[in-house]
C-alpha cells in the first residue's frame, strides 16, 4: 500500500515532471526555494519548467537566479542563455537588442567553463551564425566553434548531426520533461535561435 502512495504522491519535482505534472512540479520548486532560497539545483528546474510551459520572463528570472547562486556551472550558464534568448524573441526589438550581449555572455561563459559541454558549444556556434556582426555574430566565429575538434557528451564530433541529437537529448532528457511538450516554438530572427531548442 506504501507503494501505491509512493506512486499516486511523488516527492521529487524530477519525478513530478516525468509523470507530466507540470503545475505540482512547480508549486513544489517554489516551496523548495521559498525554504532553501540558495537552491541553484531547484532554480535551474524551474528554469527548465518555465521554459518549456513558454513562460520566458519567469524562465529567465529562474535562470539568472540559478547562475548567480554557481556561477561555476556550465548548464546553468548554458539555460541562462537560452532563457534569455526565449525571452529577448518575444520581446520588442530593442528590448531583444539590449538583451544580446547577456544571451551571448553566458553562451560563451559555458564553454569557457565547460569546453566538452556540447550543447552550450552547439548553442554558441548557432547564436554566431545566426546573429548580425554588430551584435557579435559571425560565421568565422562559428565555424571556429565546428573546428575546435572536441568529441562531446554524446559521443561526435560538432556538426549538424551531432547539433540535432543535442537538442533532442534536451528536450528530451533534461529535467525529465516529456518529448515534444513544449518544444516546438517559433523563431523570429537570429536572437530567437540563441534560444531555441528546435530539431
Amino acid at each position: 500500500m506504501a507503494g501505491v502512495s509512493a506512486a499516486a504522491n511523488p516527492a521529487s519535482p524530477v519525478e513530478l515532471l516525468s509523470l507530466g505534472r507540470v503545475d505540482d512540479a512547480i508549486r513544489l520548486l517554489q516551496e523548495r526555494v521559498r525554504a532553501v532560497p540558495n537552491d541553484a539545483q531547484a532554480y535551474s528546474l524551474l528554469t527548465r519548467t518555465y521554459f518549456y510551459m513558454g513562460r520566458w520572463d519567469e524562465a529567465a528570472a529562474a535562470a539568472e537566479r540559478a547562475a548567480a547562486l554557481d556561477p561555476s556551472a556550465s548548464d546553468y550558464q548554458l539555460w541562462l542563455g537560452r532563457a534569455a534568448g526565449e525571452k529577448a524573441a518575444h520581446a520588442s526589438f530593442v528590448t531583444a537588442v539590449r538583451m544580446v550581449p547577456r544571451i551571448r555572455g553566458a553562451f560563451e561563459r559555458a564553454v569557457q567553463l565547460d569546453g566538452l559541454n556540447s550543447e552550450a558549444r552547439t548553442d554558441l556556434a548557432e547564436f554566431y551564425m545566426e546573429a548580425p556582426a554588430f551584435l557579435g555574430g559571425g560565421k568565422d566565429k562559428a565555424l571556429a566553434q565546428a573546428g575546435a575538434g572536441y568529441v562531446g557528451r554524446i559521443g561526435g564530433t560538432l556538426g549538424q548531426g551531432t547539433a540535432r541529437a543535442a537538442r533532442q537529448e534536451v528536450r528530451c532528457g533534461g529535467a525529465g520533461i516529456p518529448c515534444g511538450r513544449h518544444g516546438q516554438q517559433t523563431a523570429r530572427g537570429p536572437v530567437a535561435r540563441s534560444g531555441r531548442l528546435l530539431s
